[in-house]
């Protein structure tokens, strides 16, 4: 997941400026997607596991609070924290508790005001926590700087072929039903348009939808299944609209859209924690409810993509993802020094 790699960055950036760093992991090895009496009992045992850690060597805290019921977990580290440590870094990536007010993330606020630096991924994700639990001592960082640049992109038009693509674990709450219903209500009408799917089918439900969208569609849908590194480059330097209709609750800044914009690719996504504020005007499409994400995409699509000649939008989105990236680079150097 966007937040277990940003976190190990994160901590490998701190060890290379010098900072001694103790990883406290409460993964379980699962993904979340796939939520079952197991999960849970394996997140209680790796949490109680992080407790004692805690106990043990807590000074200065970094913690990203759970936005499912894992903030039961998060408001009892950081109650440790509030007692133990010097000072608490609270990373917010996730929109959950922002959009409906949390008490247990309240609790955990009131527990940590006098130690807590807030982090938050943009000025507005920043106003809008505030706006639910008051005001709190914060900095911003967003997340482009994780994300390469393609240096290997494409720099031609497929004119007047597009292709999409989506990439994601593939289950309804990343959107890949409501990608499907698009790309099969376009395909009908323009038989050039391709579709290229990457990513692990977590979900049984999903693998039936593929098999019948590569069944129908035998020469437009192709299903590459995971990519990583250099490969995921590669996806992205073959298509020319990204779609991302997450309905995933925990969603915040992902990654994989300032990756799909690496590459000049246009963004049709809802809008989800902060991607309306990642895609500019003229980068694509935000549809802010999802009910109607195929109908307005594709109308998007006819009117603004289908045909025409993308070079110069490609450039455009580079240069905005380029700025990004510098901006965010920036904020998480002022972050490391805080620590530091």
């Amino acid at each position: 997941m966007g937040v277990s790699k940003n976190n190990e960055l994160l901590r490998d950036a701190l060890r290379e400026k010098g900072v001694p760093v103790i990883t406290i992991d409460t993964s379980v090895g699962q993904l979340s997607h796939n939520r079952n009496i197991r999960y849970h009992l394996a997140r209680l045992r790796a949490n109680l596991g992080a407790a004692l850690k805690l106990i043990r060597s807590a000074k200065r805290i970094y913690i990203v609070p759970d936005g499912g019921l894992g903030i039961i977990y998060s408001l009892a580290h950081i109650a440790l924290a509030s007692l133990l440590s010097e000072e608490i870094f609270i990373h917010h990536r996730t929109f959950k508790y922002i959009d409906r007010n949390s008490a247990c993330l309240a609790l955990a606020l009131w527990l940590s005001r006098s130690k807590a630096t807030h982090i938050f991924l943009s000025n507005e994700m920043a106003l809008k926590f505030q706006r639910t639990y008051g005001p709190v001592n914060f900095v911003v960082s967003g997340n482009a700087c994780f994300v390469a640049r393609n240096e290997q992109r494409a720099s031609y038009s497929r004119c007047p072929q597009i292709a999409l693509g989506h990439l994601s674990n593939l289950c309804a709450e990343k959107g890949f039903f409501l990608t499907a219903d698009l790309f099969e209500t376009l395909a009908k009408e323009f038989p050039s348009m391709t579709f290229k799917i990457a990513g692990p089918i977590v979900a049984p439900e999903v693998d039936v939808r593929l098999r019948e969208l590569l069944n129908q569609f035998p020469d437009q849908v192709a299903y590459v299944g995971a990519v990583y590194g250099r490969a995921k480059q590669e996806f992205f330097q073959t298509i020319d609209a990204f779609v991302f209709p997450t309905l995933y609750p925990l969603e915040a800044q992902p990654n994989v859209i300032y990756e799909a914009m690496a590459s000049g690719n246009l963004i049709l996504a809802t809008d989800r924690g902060c991607i309306a504020e990642m895609v500019p005007a003229g980068a694509g499409l935000v549809i802010a409810d999802p009910s109607k994400f195929t109908n307005e995409t594709a109308a998007f699509v006819r009117a603004n993509v289908q045909g025409r000649n993308l070079t110069a939008q490609k450039a455009e989105i580079i240069k905005h993802f380029e700025q990004e990236r510098l901006k965010a680079s920036s904020q998480f150097s002022t972050l490391l020094e805080l620590f530091a």
